[in-house]
């Protein structure tokens, strides 16, 4: 192929080159010109979409993608940026079945450690262990009574400590098997990551967006706790330079704190309710397994009326967290009171997870002008009539939950997250699990799957104007795939590799051959 004589532009006081990608099956996600086999880009940002005889006099540079899929840079709308990373590098519990096999995980973990170093472990999740079992203190302190131990349950509303960390916790229940839930959860989390400088956080953050970019993810809405007014670290992880893109939502209802500190988002993960495992998210009606327990709902509708009307005047952006129908129905109630029959238009303020919404919900969250942000890989983990879903909620509402396809029809914006550490980072499993729903009256098409992880996840964030589509003058976010997702039967997703990832222009990770 001859070279295209040179067409340099100046960025930023330096000489760039067009770059062109050429014989590439590139999924733009942009309606108005779905699909195309060439591309070029200008530095950060993306200069033309169209045919090779197009391209081609205008590139400095080309590279030949040989039949490769292009797609935009995936975003992952709801991850925990620190306790992702952390969990990279902690004991890894996913998969384990027996009670000893976790004790004997821990005690090597603690032979390695300086003695008082706490030690963590996540990934326990009780419905895959023999018989139902749960690990206890006493287990714990079988594996070390020398190093604080904190096992954290998959969901990440229950966790479970050794005695040493029990005494540091202090938790308000006795908690004499070392079970946290519920406020003594979210202390131990606290007290746990009080222990971590601001370096030791940032390196986490690091490994969390690493191992985002080996999935072709170049964006995340990180929902980062807030430890009282004088916490600097959510203004670090905004301003710090990652290789990907970190979106912040800071979890308080502190709104004052947000607008000195020049965010345009509050909440995040901000917990209406619980989760699941701890019987914590709020429901209309006990569970299957508990039924004279239907989970606790953590904020009066009151302050949670104050707190979105307060956050929506100051030209923030809301996000809470809601999983059961009870939880989500407060959070509609209190946009109803706030906005009356009216959309709240483009602020888009956001549910997490809506993991189980009653049906007319659906509807009204529509009406309101409420973004979802699903999670649909807990369907693959967790859903269907052998799941975990229908342990808990019995199988008439587990048919129920995750409903996708009712909410696209009712015409609510839904984006797609992994909630990690919960799930992993990895949107071509969240289109597998999309399209291969348990409910198969919810399934997606693959096309609409990758909106929600592209497009629909950029507008989750009000950001559709930089990212979520291969459109010239948006930001060179890319990822580069061995196949398309849209153009391969469902049972051979999983095989699609991710070959290389492209921020603002720069490749920032290739698939070792």
């Amino acid at each position: 192929m001859s070279r295209a004589p040179r067409r340099s532009v100046l960025f930023w006081g330096r000489v760039i080159m067009r770059l062109a990608f050429l014989n590439a099956r590139i999924r733009t996600m942009d309606e108005r010109r779905p699909h195309a086999d060439s591309l070029l880009i200008a530095g950060p940002r993306i200069e033309c979409v169209g045919p090779a005889p197009q391209i081609i006099p205008m590139a400095d540079k080309m590279i030949d993608m040989q039949g490769r899929a292009i797609l935009p840079g995936f975003i992952d709308a709801h991850v925990h940026v620190v306790w992702t990373g952390m969990a990279l590098d902690a004991v890894d519990l996913v998969g384990v079945r027996r009670i000893a096999d976790i004790v004997e995980r821990l005690r090597q973990a603690a032979r390695l450690a300086p003695k008082g170093d706490w030690i963590f472990a996540e990934g326990y999740d009780r419905s895959v262990m023999e018989q139902y079992a749960a690990p206890t203190r006493g287990d714990l302190d079988r594996a070390s009574t020398e190093h604080p131990i904190l096992v954290r349950a998959r969901g990440g509303h229950c966790s479970v400590g050794n005695t040493e960390a029990i005494s540091l916790i202090q938790p308000s229940s006795e908690a004499a098997d070392g079970v946290l839930d519920g406020e003594d959860n979210r202390k131990a989390l606290t007290v746990a990551g009080q222990r971590l400088d601001d370096g030791r956080r940032l390196e986490a953050v690091r490994r969390c967006m690493d191992f985002a970019l080996s999935k072709g993810v170049t964006t995340v809405h990180a929902m980062q706790r807030v430890a009282g007014q004088g916490d600097p670290f959510p203004a670090r992880l905004s301003d710090t330079r990652f290789r990907g893109r970190i979106v912040v939502y800071p979890t308080t209802t502190d709104v004052d704190w947000a607008v000195r500190n020049g965010f345009q988002r509050i909440g995040g993960c901000l917990l209406i309710d619980g989760g699941i495992e701890a019987h914590t998210a709020a429901l209309f009606g006990g569970y299957a397994d508990r039924p004279e327990r239907n989970g606790r709902l953590y904020f009066s509708n009151e302050a949670l009326i104050h707190f979105i009307k307060t956050a929506n005047e100051a030209g923030l952006q809301t996000a809470v967290h809601a999983i059961g129908d009870r939880a989500i129905a407060q959070v509609l109630d209190a946009h109803a009171t706030i906005f009356g029959q009216r959309s709240c238009g483009e602020r888009r303020h956001r549910i997490e997870h809506f993991l189980l919404p009653r049906r007319q919900d659906v509807e009204r969250a529509a009406a309101l002008g409420i973004a979802v942000c699903a999670q649909p890989a807990f369907e693959w983990f967790w859903g269907g009539r052998k799941g975990w879903f229908a342990r808990f909620f019995g199988e008439e509402r587990m048919m129920c939950s995750t409903p996708l396809r009712s909410m696209v029809a009712a015409g609510v914006l839904v984006g797609g997250g992994s909630d990690s550490y919960v799930t992993p980072i990895d949107p071509i499993l969240g289109v597998w699990a999309c399209v291969q729903h348990p409910n198969e009256k919810e399934r997606l098409t693959s096309t609409h799957a990758l909106r929600l992880f592209t497009v629909d996840a950029a507008r989750l964030a009000c950001m559709e104007d930089e990212v979520g589509t291969i459109s010239p003058g948006k930001q060179a976010d890319l990822v580069v795939l061995s196949d398309d997702p849209c153009d391969c039967p469902p049972e051979k997703l999983a095989a699609i590799n991710i070959e290389q990832t492209w921020v603002a222009g720069e490749p920032v990770w290739q698939r070792q051959q």
